[in-house]
């Protein structure tokens, strides 16, 4: 796992694989978003772009898990565990 900040140039940097990928705002404990993609890049930077995880800060950083196999449970159990502010109920 690497944290990377939230903002195009650290983006870039990110995987270009599946994955899972976190958004923590400025506290430790304060998961904003979880969410899977095919390639993370692409998907990081989307979000940035569209700006459609809702109110992001900028000092905000991404925590991204690369792992094509079991992202889709993990990302289940991290929301049911976690339930972060922007991960809507029941997806």
């Amino acid at each position: 796992m690497r944290r990377y900040a939230w903002n195009r140039k650290e983006l870039a940097t990110s995987p270009e694989r599946p994955g899972v990928y976190l958004v923590w705002g400025l506290l430790p404990e304060d998961l904003m978003y979880v969410g899977t993609a095919g390639n993370l890049r692409e998907r990081l930077i989307a979000h940035l772009d569209i700006g459609d995880i809702g109110m992001i800060p900028g000092s905000a950083t991404v925590e991204v898990i690369p792992n094509y196999f079991k992202r889709l449970k993990r990302e289940r159990d991290i929301i049911s565990r976690r339930k972060p502010r922007y991960n809507k109920t029941g997806t």
